[in-house]
């Protein structure tokens, strides 16, 4: 499963985006699900459990994304009642230490607004 909108600001979707970057490292398109409605994080991790639930795939799953993310994602998976474990995606040094900044407001976002 591949999850992302297309921004304003893009040309498309980041679902799409990783679509192409699974093809071209020989998974086949047809075991690729595509949602590509989500915003944000949230988003991205309810929406993706629902095409799951609708598809009849497999609920155990791991979710692939930044090292620093992964708290995020998880207490979104917990929330939305997936079951998932992590696969760390690589980070250029140089911006980890934004996005960890970023993400600890994030995390603070969920715990104080629930979303």
């Amino acid at each position: 499963m591949v999850s992302g909108a297309q921004g304003d600001d893009e040309q498309v979707s980041e679902a799409s985006v990783m679509r192409e970057w699974l093809i071209e490292n020989d998974i086949a398109p047809e075991r690729i699900y595509i949602e590509d409605k989500s915003f944000n994080t949230y988003e991205n991790i309810e929406n993706s459990l629902e095409l799951i639930k609708k598809e009849g795939l497999p609920e155990d799953t791991a979710i692939a994304s930044d090292g620093f993310h992964q708290t995020r994602c998880q207490l979104y998976a917990d929330r939305f009642g997936g079951s998932s474990g992590a696969l760390e995606a690589y980070t250029n040094p140089v911006l980890v230490p934004g996005y960890w900044m970023r993400d600890l407001f994030g995390v603070a976002k969920i715990y104080v607004m629930g979303k």
